[in-house]
């Protein structure tokens, strides 16, 4: 999971609290996850101290590759193939049960 966030996003630590909790309870099964502060917030009067134009570079990629329209905060995107709004728990949850799913079976 990657999941691009920002600390100028307002929807973002949601996000975050999210995602972080659904990785503390994976019982040790194959769940890796990423964050990935972009800088396109930077403008608003302050600099996110960990943003990375990389990482704005890389969502643009994503975007791209699923023929989005634009990139958003906080976007999840899981095994590089879907993406979720990162705080959308019901979506994100029912999704990476789905991945997990797929992974075990080879569906």
């Amino acid at each position: 999971m990657e999941l691009f966030t920002s600390e100028g996003c307002s929807g973002c630590p949601q996000a975050d609290e999210l995602i972080g909790r659904i990785e503390k309870e994976s019982e040790n099964r194959r769940l890796y996850v990423m964050a990935y502060h972009v800088d396109y917030w930077d403008g608003q009067g302050w600099k996110d101290r960990f943003s990375d134009h990389a990482f704005s570079l890389r969502q643009q990629m994503y975007a791209a590759g699923m023929g989005l329209s634009g990139v958003y905060t906080p976007q999840l995107i899981i095994n590089g193939t879907s993406q979720y709004i990162g705080s959308d728990e019901h979506a994100v949850v029912g999704e990476i049960a789905c991945a997990l799913k797929r992974n075990v079976t080879g569906d």
